[in-house]
């Protein structure tokens, strides 16, 4: 029972999460005003929210996609991320070695004139896919230095790194050439953008369906995962006050050693009287017979 305590609160706190997540994208998303591209791009802050933020949707314009490193698809954006590792002891340690993100020109367009959309530093995105790799150095090349190869990406490992292994992890926005885009973000020089800690918003839904969709997943995640959460929390009370009292331990006693003294035999009646104590009662002792009597001394 208490395993399935833990599970029930763990999957409750990740639906949670997941609620919280979905919650504040959905208010995002029903704050920024929905204007035309064309007056996202001409008008930008006297359309926009007190704090900058709008939205616009529209018909995808690319000219260009970029093309990812490793899987060699077509995307919008992508991110490419690359460690070493290496054990050190029983500890495993890593370091960044590159971390970059490239993201294509593009525009919205909902025939009212183009707005662009300045993804550079990412965003949330529909349908990303996440391609990760890891190798290690051969011997040689783990001596010398040499490459290491993935997908259409070569690793160029540096002397002396046999032992480390190299992870690659690519997260793609795959291109669409045809299709409509809803973006939710800040104006920024009458460009869409990813407004300061918040990320950009990119959807293929439209703003309808996606604020419903954001609004439903908070309300079901959020019930499921306090249920979820109240539930672990009763089968771990359950489980400690029904559980079986464990056996005392039983220390084991140890023996006590005693020792008996034996009693010292009685003096026998031969024993020489020279050996006897005597004791004291103020009166000289007897003299024995046949002993010569002492002189008296003369002071």
């Amino acid at each position: 029972m208490g395993i399935a305590a833990f599970l029930l609160c763990f999957a409750g706190i990740l639906a949670l999460v997941w609620g919280i997540y979905n919650k504040v994208k959905a208010g995002r998303v029903s704050d920024a005003p929905l204007v035309s591209t064309a007056d996202a791009a001409g008008k930008g802050a006297q359309v926009a929210n007190a704090k900058g933020g709008i939205s616009a949707q529209g018909r995808l314009v690319c000219q260009q996609p970029v093309v990812s490193p490793v899987t060699g698809q077509q995307c919008l954006y992508y991110r490419l991320e690359v460690k070493a590792k290496w054990k050190q002891g029983d500890v495993t340690k890593e370091k960044s070695i590159e971390d970059h993100r490239v993201a294509a020109q593009f525009c919205i367009d909902d025939g009212t004139g183009p707005v662009w959309i300045d993804a550079t530093k990412g965003g949330d995105f529909d349908d990303e896919k996440i391609t990760t790799q890891e190798k290690g150095t051969g011997l040689l090349a783990g001596i010398a230095g040499g490459a290491i190869q993935f997908g259409n990406y070569t690793l160029n490992a540096g002397m002396f790194s046999l032992g480390t292994n190299y992870e690659v992890k690519e997260t793609v926005w795959p291109f669409t050439s045809t299709g409509n885009l809803y973006a939710c973000g800040k104006t920024v020089n009458n460009t869409i953008a990813e407004p300061g800690w918040r990320s950009l918003i990119v959807s293929g839904k439209s703003r309808d369906e996606l604020l419903s969709h954001a609004t439903k997943s908070a309300k079901l995640s959020l019930i499921g995962g306090g249920a979820a959460l109240a539930a672990g929390v009763l089968f771990g009370i359950l489980s400690a006050v029904f559980a079986e009292p464990a056996e005392a331990k039983v220390e084991p006693v140890m023996p006590v050693m005693t020792t008996t003294v034996a009693e010292l035999p009685a003096p026998s009646a031969s024993a020489s009287a020279d050996t006897a104590l005597a004791v004291d009662t103020g009166k000289p002792a007897a003299a024995k017979p046949g002993a010569k009597p002492a002189k008296p001394s003369h002071k």
